[in-house]
């Protein structure tokens, strides 16, 4: 009745002053304190509290810091004496420090929505299967990365496996299980078509991991993702058949091997990492004994010509400069041939030196500027 407000030291404490700093205070007083914004909300609940529509009041409200900054606090608070006709005569009450508590919340409330904002800039569909009820939940994303909305599936237990491709179904659902069925060790992953709204498959690369408990124990609760990989696969499958291609066309060149060679980081490696078919018709070697084993290759090089060959290579390692070179080598026929060795340097991501080029029989042109030698010898003496 009077408005008098009695208030211990922890509440002041809370508010960043001393009891006798807020000495004498009144309700419309500390209504001053708090944020403008909560004022409404905390009026209306002290109200219906008063009049006797609500058993209690309690609300929570931010007030200004001595310091100048907003404290949350839970204010709460109940009557405990009215007069005969009911109107209240005195209220008790209690406010609580929540200011941590509003915090975390609020981290996790921008961690939401981050979390809802990458899966939608993104096109994730995000996936949650509870083994132990079996119930599936799924974002909004989860179907319009298909085409589709959400409300189209009122059940959605089992749509996972209606809009997966025949061919896909057994593998992928013999994927998850074997992955429950171990204990949920690591990630689940694997890959499958969905059907689109528009009738096409789209490729899905499904990943998830169990949660667990403070004890390490599966939860039972499996959280993944489904991304759409169609766009890479497609590129890799044309990736495929440009190398399908260049292949065909390296392995049908007429007296000329390709050539990939690795030679490390300091030229301390010798490995091819690719030969053509050529290598079968100009050394008589294997491709994958050859790929296996470079030196192989390297000892069909006449002994006289190796010293150049690989005083040339160590130049070009060091300079990074195109390699060419005429060497002597001996044929599966026993005969020694002429190969001309042409390549270009580069260095890889990891930091090696490799080769690629071509080793071409260049025999009957060697042939050919011998005779012409001679010719042109004779004709001097003539």
């Amino acid at each position: 009745e009077t408005d008098q407000v009695t208030i211990n030291g922890r509440l002041a404490e809370i508010m960043g002053y001393t009891l006798q700093e807020l000495q004498p205070i009144s309700s419309r007083a500390f209504a001053r304190m708090c944020h403008p914004d909560d004022l409404a909300r905390r009026r209306e609940s002290f109200k219906a509290h008063l009049a006797g529509r609500q058993e209690s009041y309690t609300c929570e409200i931010r007030i200004r810091h001595k310091a100048g900054h907003w404290v949350w606090v839970l204010d709460s608070g109940r009557v405990v004496q009215r007069r005969a006709d009911g109107r209240p005569l005195c209220l008790m009450g209690a406010c609580q420090d929540i200011t941590e508590r509003k915090r975390a919340e609020e981290a996790l409330r921008q961690e939401s929505e981050r979390f809802v904002a990458l899966a939608r800039v993104s096109n994730t569909g995000v996936w949650e299967w509870d083994d132990t009820t079996g119930a599936q939940w799924t974002s909004p994303e989860y179907f319009s990365m298909l085409g589709r909305s959400p409300d189209d599936f009122p059940d959605i237990s089992d749509v996972w496996l209606k809009l997966m491709h025949p061919d896909d179904r057994e593998r992928a659902t013999r994927s998850f299980a074997a992955y429950l069925a171990g204990g949920s060790q690591g990630m689940y992953e694997t890959e499958f078509r969905l059907l689109h709204a528009n009738g096409e498959w789209v490729w899905i690369w499904s990943r998830g991991s169990t949660l667990r408990d403070a004890n390490d124990k599966p939860t039972g609760r499996t959280l993944g993702t489904h991304v759409d990989v169609t766009s890479l696969k497609q590129a890799d499958a044309r990736l495929r058949e440009s190398q399908e291609h260049l292949r065909l066309i390296s392995d049908n060149l007429p007296d000329t091997m390709v050539f990939q060679l690795d030679c490390g980081e300091a030229g301390e490696l010798r490995k091819f990492t690719y030969l053509s078919d050529g290598v079968q018709r100009l050394y008589g070697l294997p491709t994958n004994a050859a790929l296996h084993d470079a030196t192989l290759l390297y000892g069909k090089i006449a002994p006289e010509d190796r010293p150049a060959l690989e005083a040339r290579e160590r130049e070009c390692i060091a300079q990074l400069k195109d390699f060419s070179m005429e060497v002597r080598c001996l044929t599966p026929d026993g005969r020694m041939r002429w190969i001309m060795i042409t390549s270009s340097p580069r260095h890889t991501d990891n930091g090696h030196v490799v080769f690629d080029g071509l080793e071409i029989d260049i025999t009957e042109r060697k042939r050919h500027e011998e005779k012409t030698h001679e010719l042109n010898a004779m004709l001097e003496q003539r």
